[in-house]
């Protein structure tokens, strides 16, 4: 889920290709400072929603030409994920950031790093048995990609004044038993991040729950 706090300025474009989303709403990481950021280039910040059906997969297209893709939707997506990407001019993934392990966030991960040159992948390491974590982790092996854990203010520069910085899980990660009747624990520990570029911010929680909020 994303999430939009402030206007921009600057030239940017935000192209929404599913609608319906609750994707604004003020979330406590914005009140929180953070590194001095780098200012916006003035060129075009680029962030499309893609059509997955019941999923997320939002690809970032930053000045300069750095892409980030957060999620990939349930599997069979990566020729959806594949043709925005050529929409865009995009033949590559420096950053692929899998917010938690269920199918309908990760599933199509395997086909985007199988199918495409990825640089690195982001995700909270938090272990997980099913058929599609096992997958991810697989194709991220075979082909040699760079594997990160996320850290609470870890900093990635897309360029051109674009940044993403590491929200969360903050650790100790939840376990089951922390959690609140109804309460999901691969959701409480997603990947929280935001999208800054000058006045723009931008936050993408995957499905970070309210106790995720709190800590």
């Amino acid at each position: 889920m994303a999430r939009n706090k402030r206007g921009c300025g600057c030239l940017l474009v935000v192209l929404a290709v599913i609608a319906g989303a609750a994707l604004f709403a003020y979330f406590k990481f914005y009140r929180q400072p953070g590194p001095r950021l780098p200012p916006p280039s003035g060129e075009e910040l680029r962030v499309s929603l893609l059509d997955v059906g019941q999923g997320d997969a939002i690809l970032i297209v930053a000045p300069g030409g750095k892409t980030a893709l957060v999620d990939a939707g349930n599997p069979g997506n990566g020729k959806k994920i594949f043709e925005a990407m050529r929409r865009h001019n995009v033949d590559h993934v420096d950053l692929l950031i899998a917010t938690h392990a269920h199918a309908d966030h990760i599933g199509g991960a395997d086909e985007v790093i199988n199918g495409t040159t990825v640089s690195t992948v982001l995700d909270s390491k938090v272990p997980n048995t099913t058929k599609n974590y096992e997958d991810f982790l697989n194709a991220i092996a075979a082909r040699g990609v760079a594997y990160v854990g996320a850290v609470p203010g870890q900093t990635f520069d897309l360029g051109g004044g674009a940044v993403i910085t590491v929200l969360a899980p903050v650790p100790p990660l939840f376990t089951k038993d922390q959690l609140r009747s109804g309460g999901n624990e691969p959701n409480a520990n997603s990947v929280v991040v935001r999208l800054d570029y000058g006045e723009f911010s931008m936050l993408l929680t995957g499905d970070a729950e309210e106790q995720t909020e709190q800590r």
